[in-house]
């Protein structure tokens, strides 16, 4: 963990889905659910580009070298449609996050 800032969130893995959600599961076990389309580099980027992605400075951060994209892990806990806790996101959660997202897309078409 990063020593200057003990309670800093730090990103553990990545997982994108092709619905536009990404997953970070922190280093505390928590599971962070947020959008990344609403990041136009993420957006456009081919799957092959989204899913190259590394970590920054221990997870503070993650960075998409082939998009030049960073995120911090902060910015995306304090950003997220779900943050569950751990060992992990149970089936259901995700369901209802999805269809969370899903709703919202639809009201966003609507208006």
């Amino acid at each position: 963990m990063n020593s200057s800032h003990p309670n800093e969130p730090l990103a553990k893995s990545v997982r994108l889905a092709p619905d536009g959600l990404i997953f970070v599961e922190l280093v505390d076990g928590r599971v962070i659910a947020a959008r990344y389309d609403t990041f136009s580099r993420l957006k456009k980027a081919s799957d092959k580009q989204r899913t190259n992605w590394r970590l920054i400075g221990d997870g503070v951060g993650i960075h998409w070298p082939d998009v030049d994209e960073d995120l911090s892990t902060e910015g995306l806990l304090r950003d997220a449609l779900l943050v569950a806790p751990a060992p992990g996101v149970k089936r259901g959660v995700l369901a209802r996050a999805k269809a969370s997202v899903a709703r919202t897309r639809h009201r966003r078409k609507a208006s």
